[in-house]
């Protein structure tokens, strides 16, 4: 379950927090349900969400897009609102029975996507995963296009027409170095949080910013959304291909994706592992080779005892060869 707060902002950790606090207590003296609020039926619902989306598009859309809506939230509305905007639309995966979201579908398994779309010719085929807050792209050759480089996009289009006020982006620890670097290159400043959308947003909302997001797809745009919506995502990226009149694989030529290694180790006591001295000077040895054309980032997951290496470099040989001593360093200690 997603509680949202009256602003329509996912609540902070520290609130939910809270709220199971309070369920966790002796149910005595707890009010009526009657007197804690009401529920209002919006059927109009659907309807106000499509005006708003279309809105975004301005105007018609005159492309051939391949849609795989994962069998989830989107299956209906996705298709209407691309029908309303004149979009020449192929649907796949819009028949849910409750057991088949994200079944070899949707952004999380785009492989049947990225076949129809190089066999049938399509423009571009767009993928959501199955809540909608997230949506990934296949280029016209059948390419897959992450996160990092639609934000790219929409960064550098957003710049071209004075939009992105403050010129700054908002993303996670785990976007592709490539992206800061042709963020610098075009003068954006990029501001980075701990994964999470509710980082993002929180950042966001303090720095005034319009644009942020994930490497998962997962984007905001805040001048028409409090959190990721997939198909707000989708008509902003086909209007920059309308308005640019060049085709996705064009577009992605914004930034240019460095290798990634990554590696899990499990271990107790992740956090003082990852603190150690002899760990710390591996990373702090590894960043000094790897320069500005490169990262090191080492971090223990908040969830599992597992600590996350991950190296980027402009050479697949370096990263893996330096993500290699860093995990011995690390193994060492366990």
């Amino acid at each position: 379950i997603k509680f949202f707060s009256r602003e329509g902002i996912k609540l902070t950790e520290a609130e939910e927090d809270s709220i199971e606090g309070l369920l966790e207590e002796d149910r005595k003296g707890r009010a009526r349900s009657s007197t804690v609020g009401r529920i209002i039926d919006r059927r109009d619902a659907s309807s106000l969400y499509v005006d708003h989306v279309c809105s975004v598009a301005h105007g018609d859309i005159e492309l051939k897009v391949a849609l795989d809506c994962a069998n989830g939230a989107a299956y209906k509305i996705g298709p209407d609102v691309f029908d309303r905007l004149g979009i020449n639309v192929t649907t796949i995966a819009v028949e849910p029975d409750g057991l088949n979201i994200n079944e070899n579908c949707g952004s999380t398994d785009m492989t049947r996507l990225a076949a129809l779309v190089k066999s049938d010719g399509f423009d571009v085929g767009l993928a959501f995963d199955g809540d909608t807050d997230r949506m990934l792209a296949v280029d016209e050759d059948g390419n897959f296009v992450d996160g990092d480089h639609i934000i790219a996009i929409c960064a550098k289009y957003s710049l071209e027409k004075g939009e992105l006020d403050p010129p700054a982006v908002c993303v996670t620890v785990m976007t592709n170095i490539g992206f800061d670097i042709a963020m610098r290159e075009l003068g954006i400043d990029v501001i980075k949080t701990n994964v999470g959308d509710r980082f993002v947003l929180g950042e966001m909302m303090s720095m005034g910013l319009v644009l942020g997001g994930e490497q998962s797809g997962h984007v905001i745009f805040r001048q028409h959304n409090s959190t990721g919506d997939g198909i707000i995502t989708a008509i902003e990226l086909l209007s920059i291909m309308r308005d640019k009149g060049q085709p996705l694989s064009e577009l992605t030529k914004v930034m240019t994706t460095f290798p990634q290694i990554k590696r899990n180790l499990r271990a107790e006591g992740v956090k003082h592992i990852a603190e150690s001295a002899s760990v710390l000077e591996a990373i702090a040895s590894g960043q000094r080779e790897l320069g500005e054309r490169g990262r090191v980032l080492v971090r223990p997951s908040g969830t599992e005892p597992v600590i996350r290496v991950m190296v980027e470099s402009d050479s697949h040989e370096k990263a893996d060869r330096i993500a290699t001593h860093i995990c011995q360093t690390i193994e060492a200690q366990i």
